[in-house]
């Protein structure tokens, strides 16, 4: 999966889409102009897919707050920690389908969100106010609850970012965090929201460019099969996909190149790569998991069953339909979604 530049879908990415070398598209505010323009460029991308495939991934990060790719245009959130404070999973549900309902309308089939870390680092520099709350207990029942809304609203949710990026004092989009926490201590904290992820059967979680120096020292949680297949699969019995946080973020761009990411992502267990900024990089992403695929039988057997979760989860969760303007103008702020928006403006008020 990648990004793109521009406000129109680039003709390099449509043929990639074409020829089935690239799963999926990520729309950033350099994308984003306008409801009408949003809406063209996710179906100019779902139908360049080839005839009778099943739908491509046409993702978003809508986090609300600061993490809203679509402020303004649809109906705002504030960010999830002002949520989190009330406590109100139905809230948070109704939240989540709110959101899934006008996403959808847009012809997004996967919000990377809800944030299942937990804020314990008053000096966290990236999650912070995105998280719902200090409480492992509270994380999970919020935002778990929120993620449930945004399927039941028709798009799949993407809880991240497995191991845990609350107890960090790094900015993984810059370096790369090291927690000195054992199993011990993430089982009763980072891993408790996770934890509810499995138990709901949600099938996509996004990976944290973190290294579990207890764990594995050696590699960050998104090239580490100690940690994917390890922990998260065969520990805590997670049977859906694991897609990579922003691959061109420091915590990786710094330290690996492109195919020894490749490599160690497939030995790990990783199922999506996402890359969002460079096409050159994406495509060489593709070119290094065909090569070890075709010049040895371990990483054939870990692409084909990467693919194959992969294909599950677009088959099972994207929707066929594709955004129209009725649809659009009747589901973005309609009555209902200002009333719910405006009822937790006052709750939060309330609660302060």
């Amino acid at each position: 999966m990648g990004g793109c530049e521009g406000l129109h879908l680039p003709d390099s990415v449509r043929t990639r889409i074409s020829r089935g070398d690239l799963g999926g598209v990520i729309l950033f505010k350099r994308n984003i102009d306008s409801l009408a323009q949003v809406a063209e460029i996710n179906v100019a991308a779902q139908t360049a897919r080839p005839a009778n495939s099943d739908p491509i991934f046409v993702s978003i990060d809508q986090e609300g707050g600061p993490v809203a790719r679509l402020r303004g245009l649809i109906t705002d959130l504030p960010a999830m920690r002002e949520v989190g404070r009330l406590k109100d999973p139905r809230l948070s549900a109704d939240l989540g389908e709110m959101w899934g309902n006008e996403l959808n309308a847009l012809g997004f089939n996967l919000n990377f969100a809800p944030v299942m870390d937990v804020d314990t680092e008053p000096d966290n520099p990236v999650i912070a106010q995105r998280a719902f709350s200090s409480s492992p207990e509270e994380v999970a029942r919020l935002a778990g609850a929120f993620a449930t809304g945004l399927l039941v609203g028709g798009v799949l949710p993407c809880p991240k970012h497995f191991p845990g990026h609350g107890d960090t004092t790094v900015d993984s989009h810059v370096s790369l965090p090291v927690s000195p926490h054992d199993l011990q201590r993430l089982r009763q904290v980072e891993l408790v929201p996770f934890k509810s992820v499995i138990r709901a059967k949600l099938p996509l979680i996004m990976s944290a460019h973190i290294v579990l120096s207890q764990l594995d020292p050696e590699l960050p949680a998104t090239l580490s099969e100690v940690v994917l297949n390890g922990l998260l699969r065969e520990r805590m019995g997670y049977g859906g996909a694991v897609i990579s946080d922003d691959l061109e973020m420091g915590a990786i761009a710094e330290h690996y190149p492109i195919a020894d990411v490749v490599r160690l992502g497939l030995k790990a267990g990783l199922d999506l790569f996402l890359i969002c900024h460079t096409e050159d990089k994406q495509e060489a992403a593709r070119e290094a998991a065909i090569h070890l695929a075709e010049s040895d039988s371990g990483y054939r057997l870990a692409l084909e069953t990467a693919s194959q979760r992969v294909s599950d989860l677009r088959r099972k969760y994207l929707a066929r339909t594709l955004p129209d303007e009725t649809h659009l103008s009747e589901t973005i702020g309609c009555p209902a979604h200002r009333e719910l928006a405006q009822r937790l403006a006052q709750l939060i008020n309330q609660a302060e």
